[in-house]
């Protein structure tokens, strides 16, 4: 394939992580509940060390030092106490492959604040310099006893991600929609690169077959078939880890692909994995399938789509609203696009009018469907081909022009949204402002519930070279609904946070709500591509 974006692989960290915090926001912290029930919530969004306890499965994207991408998942042990008595975890740095496993406690270890902000701290023995011991700390930010939200803060990476519980089960569903993302290292180096799709299973140790769909550097693969390939538990951690390995065969462009990924299982329906071939290095996320539509009257409703990534011109994001009916119609179109050094630029608008709607469901059943925006008065197409995991959630590529990003979409739930409680989030993107390098911010606040100014603002944040990590810096800000809260656009609610560090700043957002407890937040600010998930605290 020829790399027609030619796209420096520190730009397309954002994809992936933004996938990541609305995975959250739309479905993963409800993941616990395939099995064991979740932790009671402790009361007042009051947390303490003992929040922590359990066996958390953690995902992280980002970029080293040399600004390639690196990515890394595993899974930890916390024992309610403040020691992690086991870890292990999946490096792909830019192709280079490792696996490590952490030291217990007291090398290994982490706190929890009563506005659930903490830290994790994680080592192990250096594989090249014997006697040294290598040391990971990470931000955290709790959205429940179940799951958080999390970002590096030792300054050797920066990165951002998410963890939640674990219910380990050796059984798989029979299909799963999935995304992943990253960058091409083989054959089309360097560039950005994202495959959504669906595959199947036979429960126990195949995969069966299933359809992808791949953009690698700009150039779009259309349907392509899933091969038969091996589903493999790590003998000697899939019991304590859910740690195992699987294939994805396919043919692309007439090139033949094994791609290796570890994976680990979150419970029965959902799994993450890593990329650890040489062809790629991406990691993403799987979701069993359920009642799937096959048709467009199966897919009404109002849904959020949200993606990141990189076009020809920086990085990007692009999150919007629509409402379809029955029929393949679409109305109540409204969307956030926010490109490099070029800024934000919202639809519709004054001088521009969403239309000429195209939207389609396959009904072969494997969940794949497209849907395509005109803006009538500049021309702009965004034109997207999602896999859907059931009738309300799925993941999404966009395939506009030069575009390479992927996300998800989801159903909004509530048709009127309020906000009262405390709430953790967490960013992550490219400043370009500050030469394109990325930027990761995890923390929490509280909401009045009369209204007004946010209160106990907390918030940790990491950007190479800016005198990292800042740490508990405060922070005040606003959030305001606009009308019923579901609106986007000119239309939708504004986030505004204001640090008062030694350089203070300030960030404008789009708030999107998918429900009254989960928004994505959108970066409004010229040359500062972010986004990420706001949750409330349970």
């Amino acid at each position: 394939m020829k790399n027609t974006m030619n796209k420096a692989p520190s730009k397309i960290s954002l994809t992936h992580l933004f996938l990541l915090a609305t995975l959250l926001v739309a479905g993963l912290t409800a993941a616990c509940s395939g099995g064991n029930a979740p932790p009671i919530p402790p009361p007042n969004g009051m947390y303490s060390t003992a929040s922590l306890k359990g066996t958390y499965a953690f995902t992280m994207a980002g970029t080293d030092p040399t600004g390639n991408p690196i990515f890394r998942i595993g899974s930890f042990q916390a024992d309610g106490q403040g020691n992690i008595s086991a870890a292990i975890e999946d490096v792909n740095d830019a192709g280079l492959i490792e696996s490590f496993q952490f030291l217990p406690a007291p090398a290994s270890t982490y706190t929890v604040s009563s506005n659930g902000k903490g830290s994790l701290t994680l080592a192990h023995t250096d594989p090249t310099v014997p006697g040294t011991v290598d040391v990971f700390t990470f931000s955290i930010a709790l959205t429940s006893t179940s799951s958080g939200l999390m970002i590096e803060s030792d300054d050797s990476s920066t990165m951002s991600g998410t963890f939640q519980i674990q219910n380990i089960t050796p059984n798989f569903a029979l299909s799963y929609a999935f995304e992943t993302s990253g960058v091409d290292i083989a054959l089309n180096q360097g560039a950005p690169e994202s495959i959504v799709g669906a595959f199947t299973t036979n429960s126990t140790n195949l995969i069966t077959g299933g359809t992808l769909d791949d953009n690698d550097g700009g150039v779009l693969s259309g349907p392509q078939g899933i091969g038969q390939g091996a589903i493999i538990q790590d003998p000697m951690f899939f019991t304590q880890f859910g740690r195992g390995q699987f294939q994805l065969n396919v043919d692309i462009g007439g090139e033949i692909f094994n791609l290796t990924y570890e994976f680990y299982v979150i419970d029965g329906t959902h799994m993450q994995f890593v990329e650890t071939d040489a062809a790629k290095a991406t990691s993403g996320t799987a979701t069993a399938q359920s009642n799937v539509p096959t048709n467009v009257s199966q897919f009404p409703g109002s849904f959020v789509l949200a993606v990141g990534g990189s076009a020809d011109t920086g990085a990007i994001t692009r999150v919007g609203v629509y409402t379809a009916d029955a029929s393949g119609n679409i109305s109540n179109v409204a969307l956030d696009q926010n490109i490099g050094t070029k800024g934000a630029t919202v639809f519709p608008a004054s001088n521009s009018a969403v239309s000429a709607f195209t939207y389609t469901i396959d009904p072969s059943g494997d969940g794949r469907g497209t849907l395509t925006l005109t803006d009538k008065n500049s021309g702009d197409v965004f034109s997207y081909i999602f896999y859907l995991s059931s009738a309300t959630q799925g993941f999404i590529q966009d395939t506009s022009g030069d575009v390479v990003a992927d996300g998800s979409l989801n159903a909004q739930t509530s048709a009127n949204i309020s906000l009262n409680g405390s709430y953790a989030f967490n960013w992550t993107g490219s400043n370009s402002i500050d030469g394109g390098i990325e930027e990761d911010f995890v923390g929490t606040f509280t909401f009045p519930s009369g209204g007004g100014p946010l209160m106990n603002g907390d918030v940790d944040f990491v950007q190479f070279g800016f005198a990292n990590p800042q740490l508990n810096q405060s922070f005040t800000g606003t959030f305001v609904l606009n009308g019923a809260g579901t609106g986007g656009g000119t239309a939708g609610n504004t986030f505004t946070l204001n640090t008062t560090n030694s350089s203070p700043s300030t960030a404008n957002f789009r708030a999107y709500a998918i429900s009254n407890t989960s928004f994505v937040i959108v970066g409004l600010n010229t040359g500062r591509v972010v986004l990420g998930p706001l949750v409330l605290q349970q």
